[in-house]
């Protein structure tokens, strides 16, 4: 889950977010047979997000939630994070082509 608004202070601003890398597992319950180790996690924001929220005095901040279905759980944490400028134009770019598409529409309706 994705907050690209709240900083993480507003649980209603999390959006679903797609998991592309994960930490391993057996895939039971959440187990792992893993030591103490980092594992890297990648989730894909939502198509059009862009970070606008605030935390510890930084801005346009988006912060991630993560979490496993643990049978002794959920347990997770939560990291902040501030897009590439790459990244903020190519959601932008989403956003303006979706406007673009529904005013199209709405003109071919009229």
């Amino acid at each position: 889950m994705v907050d690209a608004t709240s900083g993480g202070t507003d649980p209603a601003a999390f959006k679903m977010a797609q998991v592309t890398q994960n930490v391993p597992g057996i895939g039971i319950g959440g187990l792992s047979a893993a030591q103490t180790t980092d594992f890297q996690v990648k989730v894909q924001m939502p198509a059009g997000m862009t970070c606008s929220g605030s935390s510890g005095g930084a801005s346009n901040v988006c912060v991630v939630k993560m979490m496993n279905d643990a049978i002794a759980g959920p347990f997770g944490g939560s990291a902040a994070f501030v897009q590439s400028a790459g990244a903020k134009k190519r959601a932008i770019e989403y956003n303006l082509s979706k406007r673009r598409f529904a005013r199209a529409i709405a003109a071919g309706s009229e």
